[in-house]
């Protein structure tokens, strides 16, 4: 159900050492924003919000649920966007979630599978990550895209 499913991804995100919020009940109002994250103890504080959809199986999430989701997060002191889904994204809603500034990222059945074994990260999501970051006028660091086997 929407309402398992959204203590589902609320689960997950606290076993990956997030705070985690609700916005709000799975059917009221939230803005857009059903669960605000953050990490405490990063050495980069961010807030990541997220919204969860639920649909039955078979059908897909298309570009315009991510435009709109991307317009909520635009004003908002938001960091990272993820939009997650029990299905999946349609290639036109994985493509309009690359063209933005604002970092949002798409995680769909297959991602959560890989969360219910605890394993959050991939060489999918290194991918995802940028290979520099400018910290400030002529201060650039590499990002390392190294996993950690455990």
């Amino acid at each position: 159900s929407p309402d398992k499913f959204d203590n589902l991804v609320a689960d997950r995100l606290q076993a990956m050492k997030f705070n985690v919020e609700k916005i709000g009940n799975t059917y009221s109002r939230d803005g857009g924003i059903d669960l605000l994250a953050w990490n405490k103890a990063s050495p980069f504080p961010f807030i990541l919000a997220v919204q969860v959809k639920h649909h039955k199986p078979g059908r897909t999430v298309g570009p315009s649920v991510v435009r709109e989701f991307q317009g909520v997060i635009e004003n908002q002191p938001i960091d990272v966007g993820v939009l997650v889904t029990n299905t999946r994204f349609t290639p036109d809603a994985q493509w309009v979630a690359k063209q933005r500034r604002r970092i949002v990222r798409l995680r769909d059945f297959q991602s959560l599978r890989n969360w219910l074994y605890d394993e959050f990260s991939d060489e999918s999501v290194m991918g995802e990550l940028p290979d520099t970051l400018e910290l400030a006028r002529d201060v650039t660091i590499t990002i390392p895209k190294v996993l950690r086997r455990r």
